[in-house]
């Protein structure tokens, strides 16, 4: 009876603590859930928003920074460099650039790298060996790309687009941090090759 009496008083005394688990894993699957629908809202909200790329930025080159230059290209990839990232994982990241611009090898294609002043004396570093004639790197020192685009309010990986020949928003995301944006990147791109860089909105793939 003993035994029973203090069996029972153990679990009684870890049901309080059963309880806030509960409380709190539903407090985390709520949190999640409230991302997940604010992320959507957000990627809804950018889908078909036309990008200017303007001409306060700078085009990077290996040893010189020089006056901007207009992309007349289909087809571009905007990828905008997280200025949080270390200087030799900005190396790699830029590396991971030109390799999917090699992957891609299109004349109709060019990814757009925009970035802060602080990464620049490493990627000129970098590119004296890893360059693409499908990168063009700008340097926005006023982080006017996201002002003039009223991308203030997202998050890096909101800020990075694919865009159709009118500079219209096609895909949300980075297609070298997912595998899941990546494969849509590269299904859109073969079917803006085919359509004059454009995607017909019966063929528009989306993440999901």
């Amino acid at each position: 009876m003993k035994r029973l009496c203090s069996s029972y008083r153990l679990c009684t005394s870890t049901l309080p603590i059963k309880r806030y688990a509960i409380i709190y894993i539903c407090c985390i699957l709520l949190c999640f859930s409230s991302c997940k629908m604010d992320l959507n809202h957000a990627v809804r909200n950018l889908y078909g928003r036309k990008i200017s790329l303007t001409e306060d930025m700078k085009q990077v080159l290996s040893d010189t920074v020089i006056g901007y230059v207009d992309i007349d290209i289909p087809i571009k990839i905007i990828i905008n460099a997280d200025p949080r990232l270390c200087n030799s994982c900005f190396a790699n990241y830029y590396d991971m650039i030109v390799q999917y611009m090699k992957y891609l090898d299109s004349d109709s294609v060019k990814c757009v790298c925009i970035m802060e002043d602080i990464h620049k004396d490493v990627v000129q570093e970098t590119m004296k060996t890893v360059q693409s004639e499908y990168v063009l790197v700008l340097l926005d020192s006023n982080k006017t790309y996201l002002r003039t685009n009223s991308l203030e309010e997202y998050n890096n990986m909101l800020t990075c687009f694919l865009l159709d020949k009118n500079n219209r928003v096609v895909l949300v995301g980075d297609p070298l941090r997912s595998s899941s944006v990546r494969d849509l990147y590269d299904k859109n791109i073969k079917i803006m090759l085919e359509n004059d860089g454009f995607v017909p909105k019966k063929n528009i793939l989306k993440m999901k």
